[in-house]
């Protein structure tokens, strides 16, 4: 493809993961949920018209700042798959309204197990790839929860708060338009900044990290390569080849005790969730499996050269794997301040998780194949593992108004040949919430409900 306008380009390696992922249909979405208080309601109006009112024209606002809410995946499944932009969009394509009592933890649930599941099809380069879904409450008119859902193509977790610092600050701002036209024109962007890995991010060496990496993939032995995996949690119920349907459930955790013996233990609460996710899950999960393996994403925007500003929205993301022998030998906060350490001195492998990408072979062909081998090559059809991806302290700049953050619950779908499941948290203020995620019926949710309430038991007891 011959590139002449500026905001069209190729894919890079992790859009072609993303949307390979669609392609194979055993990943669905990303969602942030904001848990919103306003100071105004809609009494006795129209709900959905109080709300379109507000939100028409600050959607306008948001796709002329920000050029990944206009772009579109042009030929998915070709090799020569690009992004290109739309030059239109109804808002009632891509705003949801619905009432729910969502203060019942169980609806809360399966609103964010939909929002998961949600499709955003690919092939069709007439409608973004995004969408907002609107929960308010039959009780209360001043209180919602807003869902920022998107297919990964064209943003990573980070990106979702940057996406509400923005939308919530416009909205703070703007001015209420009574019966808006809800076809928006989009403002032909200037250009599509390039992918993480056209952007100075670090480059595996070919003879010490890259072709040992092959030699492993392609020569070792499938009988020891099926005992190093028997070693290895993998679920209890062997995967299938079938679309992606996530269960979610939700959990919250709050710091007033729990950040002050983190700062005096010298660790962050994303270390003491992860020890403590590990510690349950050896407990109430793992069945005499001697290792458990592990993937933290971490924002990598600042391993490009020059670095990727840190309010840029798109997928900037390494990650962290890591291999636990069970049960853990130290005590819960050395093994926090180790796993801190690792975080630290693997930063180049962090960075260089995505390089590696390049060498699965082409596209989409080679990458669908990635998706699905484990069906075939690990004794439960899946890689196996826990995914932990946590946005950390999330502090609102949507400025003073009308608008204000209260909480927020962040979630993304399972992918159906990868992880058992996937721990995924954010913090506001001093309450954080987490998601766990799997894929229904590959895992107990009994054991799913022990396994949080241990969690929450472990660090209220470390909180002492």
């Amino acid at each position: 493809m011959t590139e002449t306008n500026p905001n069209v380009r190729s894919l890079g390696l992790l859009e072609k993961y993303q949307v390979s992922k669609s392609i194979a249909e055993c990943y669905g979405t990303v969602n942030l949920a904001a848990h919103l208080a306003h100071s105004t309601g809609w009494q006795d109006q129209d709900m959905q018209t109080w709300f379109l009112a507000r939100l028409v024209p600050a959607i306008q606002q948001i796709c002329d700042q920000e050029p990944l809410l206009s772009i579109v995946v042009a030929n998915h499944d070709k090799s020569d798959a690009y992004l290109t932009q739309i030059s239109k969009l109804d808002v009632k394509d891509i705003v949801e309204f619905k009432t729910a009592s969502f203060q019942d933890n169980s609806v809360f649930q399966e609103l964010v197990a939909a929002e998961s599941r949600h499709d955003f099809p690919v092939n069709d380069s007439t409608k973004p790839l995004w969408r907002l879904c609107v929960v308010t409450h039959p009780e209360d008119t001043k209180r919602c929860i807003m869902f920022y859902t998107w297919q990964h193509v064209i943003g990573d977790g980070m990106s979702s708060t940057m996406f509400f610092d923005k939308f919530l600050a416009i909205m703070n701002k703007s001015t209420v338009e009574q019966n808006p036209d809800t076809t928006i024109k989009l403002q032909k962007i200037d250009h599509l900044s390039l992918p993480y890995d056209q952007r100075g991010s670090p480059k595996p060496k070919i003879l010490t990290e890259v072709v040992p990496k092959a030699i492993n993939a392609l020569f070792t032995p499938k009988f020891i390569a099926q005992r190093l995996d028997a070693e290895r949690w993998a679920g209890d119920v062997k995967a299938k080849e079938e679309k992606h349907n996530s269960t979610v459930r939700t959990f919250e955790i709050s710091l007033d005790k729990l950040l002050p013996r983190c700062k005096s233990e010298k660790v962050t609460p994303h270390c003491a969730l992860y020890i403590a996710a590990i510690t349950s899950a050896s407990s109430e999960l793992i069945n005499g499996s001697a290792k458990i393996t592990t993937a933290t994403p971490v924002n990598a925007r600042k391993f490009c050269n020059p670095p990727v500003p840190a309010d840029e929205m798109g997928n900037f993301v390494g990650v962290l794997d890591n291999t636990i022998q069970l049960p853990l030998k130290e005590p819960f906060w050395d093994e926090a301040r180790k796993y801190r350490k690792k975080l630290k001195e693997d930063q180049r492998n962090v960075a260089l998780a995505t390089q590696y990408l390049g060498y699965l072979g082409t596209y989409p062909e080679e990458w669908v194949k990635f998706f699905k081998k484990p069906l075939t090559n690990s004794r439960m059809g899946r890689s196996g593992g826990m995914e932990f991806s946590d946005l950390a302290w999330w502090q609102p700049k949507s400025g003073e108004g009308d608008w204000v953050v209260e909480k927020a619950t962040f979630c993304q779908s399972i992918n159906v040949y990868g992880v058992n499941m996937s721990l995924n948290a954010v913090t506001v203020g001093t309450s954080l919430r987490g998601s766990v995620v799997w894929q229904d019926g590959h895992v107990d949710a009994t054991k799913i409900d022990q396994f949080i309430s241990k969690i929450q038991d472990i660090l209220k007891e470390q909180s002492q």
